[in-house]
């Protein structure tokens, strides 16, 4: 069965045993660490959300990841391999820190979850704030200095980037 909605959202089907965890607001997860306050997005391996994290008082995204992603914790690897990247390269800084990392018991199996810290608009969401929803010049330009500042980043710690969903470790 397939519903049809006038909000773009990821397919109910997909919640199911191995599929996306049934997310509420004011869900606390960790052992109350972590509350849901809204959902920022989701994907064909995960919902985003944004939480905040009770014993630091500040703002974060949570990546809850389907169930059947238990067994790749790939991106988590990658993600603290980045962390322990040289401090002073220019592209460290555009790149999404991890956190924290746990797994979730839900109905639909156990979720791998990732606190990654809070970033701003897409590129996509600034670009329809001007009327011709293209980004100013200057604008488009230090998007794309640090676009290329973040993969040189990736490329010297020796991470292979190969498409939206395939990230590979060369080491």
């Amino acid at each position: 069965m397939h519903l049809d909605a006038d909000v773009e959202a990821e397919p109910i089907e997909r919640y199911r045993q191995g599929g996306y965890h049934p997310t509420h607001l004011g869900d606390l997860l960790k052992n109350g660490r972590y509350q849901i306050k809204h959902k920022l997005g989701w994907g064909g391996y995960g919902t985003v959300w944004l939480a905040n994290d009770r014993d630091l008082s500040r703002y974060v995204a949570i990546k809850i990841l389907v169930a059947e992603a238990i067994h790749n914790t790939l991106e988590a690897e990658i993600l603290k391999e980045l962390s322990l990247g040289p401090a002073d390269h220019p592209g460290k800084k555009h790149i999404v820190q991890l956190l924290d990392n746990f797994e979730h018991e839900g109905p639909n199996g156990s979720h791998p979850c990732l606190v990654l810290e809070l970033l701003g608009s897409s590129v996509g969401t600034r670009a329809e704030a001007y009327k011709s929803f293209r980004l100013p010049g200057a604008l488009a330009w230090e998007i794309s200095k640090q676009t290329l500042q973040a993969l040189a980043y990736i490329h010297d710690n020796e991470i292979i980037y190969g498409g939206k969903v395939q990230m590979v470790f060369s080491k």
